[in-house]
C-alpha cells in the first residue's frame, strides 16, 4: 500500500552454532520484540530482512502467516541491503552495523537495546557520542519510538550534521 510508511526491520540472525551460547535467549527475546511491534503497528508496512546467515527463515515466515500478515509484512533474505533501507522511511535494528547504512542513506534507526546491546563495543560506538539513533529498551518504546516517526520521519535526533562530519565524512576534509 504506497500510503503505508515502510518500516525496515533488521534482527540479529541466529545462527545453528549459537543453539549452545548463553546469548541465544536474549537475541531471541530481542528479536520477538521486533515482531511484536509489527503487531502493536497495523498502520504500516514492514520489511524484514534477514541476515544471509540466518537459519530461522520457517520461523519468519510461520509467525507471518499465524498473524495474517502476507499483505502488509515481507520478509527478505537475500536482496540488496541497501536498496531496501533506501526504499524504507526508518529502520530497526539490533546489534548491526545495518544502523550504519540507515544512517549514512539519511534515515532514522531505532536501535534495540538491552544489557548484552549495551556491554558489547560494537561497529557503532564512535557514533554514540552523538547521540543520533533512536534506543528502545523494551516494547513499549519500542512501539513509541516506531510511532513518533511514523508522524514525522523527517525529525533526525541528536547531533546529525556533527555526526556525518565526523563519522562519514560529509563535508570533511578535501582530498586537495
Amino acid at each position: 500500500d504506497p500510503k503505508k510508511q515502510l518500516i525496515l526491520m533488521a534482527p540479529h540472525p541466529i545462527y545453528k552454532h549459537l543453539d549452545a551460547y548463553f546469548f541465544r535467549n536474549t537475541i531471541e527475546k530481542a528479536n520477538e520484540r521486533m515482531l511484536k511491534a509489527i503487531l502493536l503497528c497495523p498502520e504500516a508496512q514492514f520489511v524484514i530482512k534477514l541476515h544471509p546467515g540466518d537459519t530461522h527463515d520457517e520461523y519468519y515466515e510461520t509467525w507471518r502467516q499465524k498473524n495474517n500478515l502476507e499483505n502488509r509484512v515481507a520478509i527478505v533474505k537475500n536482496y540488496d541491503s541497501l536498496k531496501l533501507a533506501k526504499a524504507a522511511d526508518f529502520l530497526v535494528v539490533y546489534l548491526s552495523t545495518y544502523a550504519i547504512d540507515g544512517f549514512a542513506l539519511n534515515k532514522n534507526v531505532i536501535c534495540i537495546n538491552d544489557d548484552l546491546s549495551s556491554s558489547l563495543k560494537d561497529e557503532y560506538d564512535e557514533f554514540r557520542e552523538f547521540d543520533i539513533f533512536y534506543k528502545s529498551y523494551d516494547e513499549k518504546e519500542l512501539v513509541e519510538a516506531i510511532r513518533s516517526l511514523q508522524k514525522n520521519p523527517k525529525i533526525q535526533k541528536g547531533r546529525w550534521q556533527e555526526a556525518g562530519k565526523e563519522c562519514l565524512n560529509q563535508g570533511g576534509v578535501s582530498a586537495t
